[in-house]
């Protein structure tokens, strides 16, 4: 007699849920079943004897999982055994009368009074946050009765033409209680944009290379101090861009950038103290921005002042063409914005060499011109960029990013020994799966030749510059010690222990030889070039046996001289040659870091070439 209001209780709220219809928490791809129809619309005197059977239909909805019995017919105030639906990886906690969570829980002990849609629940429902192209961008596991929380990190949708996209929030109310799968989707603003393209040929691989470069203005009005792929992209295709007068007008014109001045070597040629450059200005929201691509590629003559290193402090070839640059960034705002009210904002970019140079005028400007140049107001990005300022007073700057490939020799070729560094943020972009990258960016982009290891000395590839400087560096360091310490024996003619040898060792016949071979008419060093191309693809050791002395170097390369009628001192040219074989090959020393593993070298070149660093920059993790 106890069980009678119980029973009374639970009948009653039964039949008051008849009719209830599901209310979806968030928006799913499922249909909802049928609304639930009320018994009570029965005329009981509509039937045909007072003894027959009166029989509910339940209809089961498996809520993203699987019911092997979809509807069911249950005599009205009888108990029924309910099917167990199942869902992948998902616990089933029972059938509901509603998707509200606290609608009525339906066992196999709950006697049926009316027509029922019973919704299966579940431990947790999966939401997914979607991209802009409609993947999935992340799926997040609500627990049943919980709420969805916006995953970090921003979805993504590709750029159209001329018009390029920023995540903006999520279309979704994240109070809402989750009791189903869904989907939640991205919002994104527009943005338009302007595209420049050039075909890149390339030494290394087959065909040419496209490298782009896309302007929008939202990239100089986020913050210098954080790292934008998408401004490290534009800049790298920025410094690709500086081989000649032609390419930085059309790169800038293309792009929407107005007032637009280059180096004057770009007319009268490049010389040893020169500096190629380009500086063009664009309206940006109340600011006038400046760009200054410092070129890096195709620069001559200008090479010699890469080994001007100068006996202390800053790098003395680096340093007088960052003197030059800011010099004529100077000139530039007194012609032709000496009036203009508006705040500013400065870009800098430059590869290798280039790079360099932008790295030491960064430095420059940030620490002795801060009261124009801050690093909320300037952003610079350089690539493959070896260190040219005095390393102990190399200041980490926020919005100095120098993109780095841990395989590449010239990021490190001025050792620490030398007191050389880089300022502002090293941004590493070897992560081990170059080859792959390489291939994604172009199909037939391959390196030249695997990379060959060596188990003691350079087991990784980005160990392998590290051990080249190394050898290069620490040969004769008992010499040199006995030298330090007032030895009048010992021989130091041979070393490169620290700047001042190089200096009185190295730097004027290798700064010689560089004049020569890029003063020379282009037709004489690309026969040079092709004929050393040939003979390392017949065999790499007839490379190598150019480079066992300085008379075999000087041998070789007098003939391609005579013959082009290329005028030069024999004497100078036969103290270069035994410079840089002992450079190539180790000085004084038979241990040959460079030239016993040609292979390997090859695809160090190759790794720094700009198509190279160009694909490995956008595919950067």
């Amino acid at each position: 007699m106890r069980k009678t209001p119980f029973l009374l209780l639970a009948a009653t709220m039964l039949l008051a849920s008849c009719g209830a219809k599901p209310v979806p928490s968030i928006s799913s791809s499922q249909e909802s079943s049928a609304s639930q129809e009320s018994s009570s619309s029965q005329d009981p005197s509509s039937s045909g004897s007072s003894s027959e059977v009166k029989k509910a239909t339940l209809t089961f909805n498996a809520n993203g999982g699987e019911v092997s019995q979809t509807s069911m017919s249950v005599e009205i105030g009888k108990m029924a055994k309910l099917p167990l639906p199942t869902k992948a990886n998902k616990t089933f906690r029972g059938w509901y009368t509603g998707w509200t969570g606290n609608d009525i829980h339906v066992t196999d002990y709950t006697a049926i009074e009316c027509d029922l849609t019973l919704i299966a629940m579940w431990d947790s429902y999966d939401v997914t946050f979607k991209n802009g192209d409609g993947s999935g961008f992340y799926v997040e596991a609500v627990p049943h009765g919980g709420k969805a929380v916006a995953p970090e990190g921003e979805p993504t949708k590709a750029p159209g033409e001329e018009v390029a996209y920023h995540f903006s929030g999520w279309s979704y109310d994240f109070s809402t209680i989750v009791y189903q799968d869904g989907t939640i989707d991205p919002i994104f603003t527009s943005e338009p944009t302007k595209t420049y393209v050039v075909e890149y040929a390339s030494s290394y691989y087959a065909g040419t290379a496209q490298i782009k470069s896309v302007m929008k203005d939202s990239l100089f009005e986020a913050s210098p101090r954080n790292y934008s792929q998408d401004l490290a992209e534009l800049s790298c295709g920025a410094a690709f861009a500086t081989d000649s007068k032609e390419k930085i007008n059309s790169f800038f014109t293309t792009l929407g950038w107005d007032t637009i001045e280059t180096a004057s070597c770009y007319d009268t040629g490049t010389k040893e103290d020169t500096i190629g450059y380009g500086i063009a200005h664009r309206k940006i929201g109340e600011y006038d921005v400046f760009a200054c691509n410092i070129r890096g590629v195709e620069y001559g003559l200008e090479w010699s002042s890469n080994f001007q290193l100068g006996t202390y402090g800053t790098h003395s070839g680096f340093s007088a063409a960052a003197g030059q640059v800011r010099a004529e960034i100077r000139n530039y705002l007194n012609q032709h914005f000496k009036d203009a009210t508006a705040p500013r904002k400065f870009w800098i970019t430059g590869y290798s060499r280039g790079g360099a140079v932008a790295n030491v005028l960064a430095q420059d400007l940030l620490l002795n011109y801060s009261e124009d140049y801050t690093e909320d107001n300037l952003y610079v990005y350089t690539f493959e960029a070896p260190g040219g300022l005095e390393a102990n007073r190399a200041v980490a700057w926020e919005s100095v990013f120098n993109l780095i490939n841990g395989g590449d020799l010239i990021p490190k070729i001025l050792p620490a020994q030398y007191g050389l560094g880089r300022c502002g943020k090293d941004v590493e972009l070897w992560d081990g799966h170059v080859d792959e990258r390489l291939a994604a960016f172009k199909e037939d982009f391959k390196l030249p030749t695997e990379f060959v290891p060596n188990r003691q000395d350079y087991p990784t590839e980005p160990d392998f510059p590290s051990y080249i400087v190394k050898c290069l560096v620490e040969f004769g360091a008992d010499t040199y010690a006995k030298h330090k310490a007032g030895d009048t024996e010992a021989d130091v003619s041979n070393l490169l222990c620290d700047r001042s040898l190089y200096n009185a060792n190295y730097e004027t016949h290798v700064r010689y030889l560089l004049s020569l071979f890029f003063g020379m008419p282009k037709a004489v060093l690309d026969s040079i070039i092709a004929d050393v191309k040939a003979k390392f693809a017949e065999n790499p050791l007839n490379v190598l046996m150019l480079l066992a002395s300085g008379d075999s170097l000087y041998g070789y390369i007098k003939p391609f001289l005579d013959d082009g009628q290329v005028a030069y001192d024999a004497d100078k040219l036969l103290a270069a040659c035994n410079a840089a074989v002992a450079l190539v090959t180790g000085p004084g020393t038979t241990v040959l870091p460079l030239a016993m593993n040609l292979p390997s070298l090859m695809r160090m070149i190759a790794l720094h070439m700009p198509e190279t660093v160009y694909a490995i920059v956008i595919s950067k993790p």
